[in-house]
C-alpha cells in the first residue's frame, strides 16, 4: 500500500500512518511512513530513518567515505 492507495479508500483523512512494502516478498522489510493529504489532490509520503536527531559530519569529503555506526 502506499499513500496515495490509502487515500483512494479513506477519502476524508487528512493525515495517515501506512505501512508500505517497496520490493513486496523480496527481502526489505515493510516500514511505517506518514502520510498527509493536501486539498484530496496531493499525498506527501514522509519516511523516517534509524537517526532522526542532527548529525554534524566533518572530515569525511570522499563521497560514501561517512558510515554511521548505530
Amino acid at each position: 500500500m502506499s499513500c496515495v492507495q490509502y487515500q483512494k479508500t479513506h477519502l476524508n483523512s487528512h493525515n495517515a500512518v501506512v505501512v508500505i512494502d517497496l520490493d513486496g516478498s523480496g527481502p526489505l522489510a515493510p516500514f511505517p511512513v506518514r502520510c498527509e493529504y493536501l486539498q484530496h489532490q496531493y499525498a506527501i509520503t514522509y519516511v523516517g530513518h534509524a537517526n532522526e536527531e542532527a548529525t554534524k559530519v566533518d572530515g569525511f569529503e570522499e563521497k560514501g567515505s561517512f558510515q554511521q555506526v548505530r
